[in-house]
Protein backbone atom coordinates (compact mmCIF):
# COMPACT_ATOMS: atom_id res chain seq x y z
CA UNK A 1 0.00 0.00 0.00
CA UNK A 2 1.60 3.25 -1.08
CA UNK A 3 1.12 6.65 0.54
CA UNK A 4 -1.48 7.84 -1.97
CA UNK A 5 -3.79 4.90 -1.41
CA UNK A 6 -3.33 5.29 2.36
CA UNK A 7 -4.57 8.86 2.07
CA UNK A 8 -7.65 7.71 0.20
CA UNK A 9 -8.64 5.30 2.96
CA UNK A 10 -8.76 7.99 5.65
CA UNK A 11 -12.37 8.68 6.56
CA UNK A 12 -13.81 12.04 7.45
CA UNK A 13 -14.88 12.68 11.06
CA UNK A 14 -18.46 11.80 11.87
CA UNK A 15 -20.95 14.65 11.64
CA UNK A 16 -23.67 12.73 13.48
CA UNK A 17 -22.79 14.21 16.88
CA UNK A 18 -20.81 17.44 16.43
CA UNK A 19 -20.94 18.21 20.16
CA UNK A 20 -18.70 15.18 20.75
CA UNK A 21 -15.88 16.99 18.97
CA UNK A 22 -16.14 19.83 21.48
CA UNK A 23 -15.85 17.71 24.63
CA UNK A 24 -12.56 19.26 25.75
CA UNK A 25 -13.76 22.80 25.20
CA UNK A 26 -17.01 22.12 27.03
CA UNK A 27 -15.21 20.56 30.00
CA UNK A 28 -12.78 23.48 30.24
CA UNK A 29 -15.63 25.99 30.06
CA UNK A 30 -17.57 24.21 32.79
CA UNK A 31 -14.48 23.91 35.01
CA UNK A 32 -13.73 27.61 34.52
CA UNK A 33 -17.26 28.63 35.43
CA UNK A 34 -17.24 26.34 38.46
CA UNK A 35 -13.93 27.86 39.61
CA UNK A 36 -15.46 31.31 39.24
CA UNK A 37 -18.40 30.31 41.45
CA UNK A 38 -16.57 28.12 43.97
CA UNK A 39 -13.50 30.31 44.54
CA UNK A 40 -14.58 33.97 44.38
CA UNK A 41 -11.78 35.00 46.75
CA UNK A 42 -9.15 33.70 44.31
CA UNK A 43 -10.30 35.45 41.15
CA UNK A 44 -6.96 37.24 40.78
CA UNK A 45 -5.09 33.95 40.90
CA UNK A 46 -7.53 32.30 38.50
CA UNK A 47 -7.22 35.23 36.09
CA UNK A 48 -3.44 35.02 36.25
CA UNK A 49 -3.60 31.27 35.60
CA UNK A 50 -5.88 31.80 32.58
CA UNK A 51 -3.62 34.53 31.19
CA UNK A 52 -0.49 32.42 31.56
CA UNK A 53 -2.18 29.41 29.99
CA UNK A 54 -3.19 31.49 26.95
CA UNK A 55 0.38 32.75 26.71
CA UNK A 56 1.73 29.18 26.97
CA UNK A 57 -0.71 27.99 24.31
CA UNK A 58 0.40 30.73 21.94
CA UNK A 59 4.03 29.81 22.54
CA UNK A 60 3.21 26.14 21.94
CA UNK A 61 1.42 27.01 18.72
CA UNK A 62 4.29 29.13 17.42
CA UNK A 63 7.07 26.73 18.39
CA UNK A 64 5.27 23.43 17.85
CA UNK A 65 2.86 23.54 14.95
CA UNK A 66 4.30 26.51 13.08
CA UNK A 67 7.94 25.65 13.78
CA UNK A 68 8.97 29.27 14.21
CA UNK A 69 11.58 29.83 16.91
CA UNK A 70 10.71 33.31 18.13
CA UNK A 71 9.99 34.94 21.45
CA UNK A 72 8.71 38.22 20.04
CA UNK A 73 5.27 37.69 21.54
CA UNK A 74 6.91 37.60 24.98
CA UNK A 75 8.23 41.12 24.40
CA UNK A 76 4.76 42.36 23.46
CA UNK A 77 3.20 40.55 26.41
CA UNK A 78 5.82 42.03 28.76
CA UNK A 79 5.46 45.55 27.42
CA UNK A 80 1.69 45.38 27.82
CA UNK A 81 2.12 44.12 31.39
CA UNK A 82 4.60 46.93 32.09
CA UNK A 83 2.19 49.58 30.82
CA UNK A 84 -0.66 48.05 32.85
CA UNK A 85 1.50 48.05 35.98
CA UNK A 86 2.61 51.60 35.39
CA UNK A 87 -1.02 52.63 34.92
CA UNK A 88 -1.99 50.95 38.19
CA UNK A 89 0.81 52.69 40.08
CA UNK A 90 0.65 56.20 38.69
CA UNK A 91 -2.76 56.79 37.09
CA UNK A 92 -5.53 54.66 38.53
CA UNK A 93 -5.96 51.30 40.22
CA UNK A 94 -8.99 50.43 38.08
CA UNK A 95 -8.18 47.07 36.44
CA UNK A 96 -10.24 47.79 33.32
CA UNK A 97 -8.26 50.96 32.64
CA UNK A 98 -5.04 48.98 33.20
CA UNK A 99 -6.25 46.30 30.80
CA UNK A 100 -7.10 48.91 28.19
CA UNK A 101 -3.78 50.74 28.54
CA UNK A 102 -1.84 47.45 28.65
CA UNK A 103 -3.44 46.32 25.40
CA UNK A 104 -2.79 49.69 23.81
CA UNK A 105 0.82 49.67 25.04
CA UNK A 106 1.48 46.18 23.71
CA UNK A 107 -0.24 47.12 20.43
CA UNK A 108 1.87 50.30 20.14
CA UNK A 109 5.09 48.31 20.60
CA UNK A 110 3.84 45.78 18.02
CA UNK A 111 3.07 48.60 15.60
CA UNK A 112 6.48 50.21 16.12
CA UNK A 113 8.36 46.93 15.76
CA UNK A 114 6.38 45.79 12.72
CA UNK A 115 5.02 42.66 14.38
Amino acid sequence: MNALSALRTVTAPSRARPWMQLRGELVLTIVGLLAFVLFPQDLGLLTNMATMSIFALSLSLVLGQAGIATLGQAALYGSGAYVAGWTALYLTADPMVGLLFGGLGGGAIALLSGA
